[in-house]
């Protein structure tokens, strides 16, 4: 339900009817914020429809985007979300120890590759 404060907002009473119908248009959150119904009021007043309407988009558009950052920052605040990475990171760390295992069974001797090099370098006689 939405709360207006029509006496407050000093509307005229043919413009009552099109700030009803504009402010059914904002998000259910901001329809009963005194600060919204206050600019929309004035946007109406002073600009009439057309600026009013412009006006509730640009709020829609802002109001959309700073719930969707906070949904974003909850989300990488979230101590179950941190928990999970924190168990991948483990499990990354224990395929990077593998692999570097594996590479230090693949270790060849030094002494072999001396012992081929040195034939290659001697001339033929």
């Amino acid at each position: 339900m939405v709360i207006i404060m029509a006496t407050r907002l000093n509307l005229p009473d043919d413009l009552h009817d099109q700030f009803q119908q504009l402010l059914k248009l904002a998000p259910e959150e901001l329809q009963n914020n005194v600060d919204i119904q206050n600019t929309l009021s004035i946007y109406l007043k002073f600009g009439g429809q057309k600026l009013a309407r412009h006006g509730l988009e640009i709020i829609n558009r802002r109001y959309l985007e700073e719930k969707r950052q906070r949904a974003q920052e909850s989300q990488e605040i979230d101590p179950e979300d941190s928990e999970i990475d924190a168990s991948e990171d483990l499990q990354d760390d224990d395929t990077s120890s593998s692999e570097s295992d594996d590479l230090d069974d693949d270790d060849l001797d030094d002494d072999d590759l001396d012992d081929d090099d040195s034939d290659d370098d001697s001339p033929d006689l």
